[in-house]
């Protein structure tokens, strides 16, 4: 009788082998699945923080038309040529942003390490925001009779880079880019946005959509995350489109 009550209350227990085992899956699934999680919560932080240079950006620029009255009247040469048109449109701007640094009146050592931003020609033109956002400003034409947002009234552009000379610095990813209308600042890829349509400036496999803009790829992605807050287009090129899907799953 003793002998079974020994038995009865003995318990079973894992054997080392089996801990590793388990482990070791927990391990394999663990490897699989964080970097995709990290990746999607990145593209999230991302998201938001778009929207908000895009709201800051909007209301700095209604601002600066309230002051100053409308783009076409800041007294800015027609001339793209001209580098002190791009510094001109930055000064308008400035008063109503949060600057943590003003490039143009930095020392070179600074301006390489704090201002810099792959691919940005334009170190004199930009702002580093409180919040490391870096915001560059160009000019097209100060009558602003582009054909870039689907209307005859964009004037110039603003490249953002969120995280400022820190990498990835690429388009699509960090990098985004606005145009400067003449009453509004507008997302670029948006619906029916001429020379940076979302289906083929925000498309990895495409290399140079518009070639004589010399920009590359990827640069008409911003209208894109704005509206449908995720950045699916790096996952599923060419599958996406403002009137279809709007997810690489859907």
């Amino acid at each position: 009788m003793e002998g079974n009550k020994i038995m009865k209350n003995e318990k079973k227990a894992f054997t080392l082998a089996e801990v590793l085992i388990t482990l070791g899956i927990i391990g394999v699934v663990a490897a699989m699945t964080l970097p995709t999680l990290i990746q999607k919560q990145k593209e999230k932080q991302t998201v938001v923080k778009l929207k908000k240079v895009y709201s800051n950006l909007s209301q700095a620029y209604n601002q600066a038309i309230n002051e100053d009255g409308p783009f076409d009247n800041w007294g800015i040469p027609n001339d793209m040529r001209d580098s002190s048109a791009h510094i001109m449109i930055k000064d308008h701007f400035k008063p109503y942003l949060k600057v943590l640094y003003d490039c143009e009146k930095m020392s070179i050592n600074l301006k390489k390490t704090a201002c810099h931003s792959a691919s940005d020609n334009s170190i004199s033109t930009a702002l580093v925001l409180n919040d490391g956002t870096t915001v560059s400003f160009s000019l097209f034409g100060s009558e602003c009779a582009f054909l870039y947002t689907g209307k005859r009234k964009t004037c110039g552009a603003i490249r953002v880079d969120l995280n400022g000379h820190k990498k990835p610095n690429k388009n699509g990813e960090d990098i985004f880019r606005f145009y400067i209308d003449i009453d509004a600042i507008v997302p670029s890829g948006n619906i029916g946005a001429k020379r940076s349509d979302f289906a083929k400036a925000c498309n990895k496999n495409i290399e140079a959509p518009y070639p004589a803009d010399f920009t590359g790829n990827m640069y008409g992605c911003t209208a894109w995350v704005i509206a449908n807050e995720n950045m699916d287009y790096l996952h599923c090129p060419g599958e996406l489109s403002w009137e279809g899907k709007h997810k690489c799953k859907e």
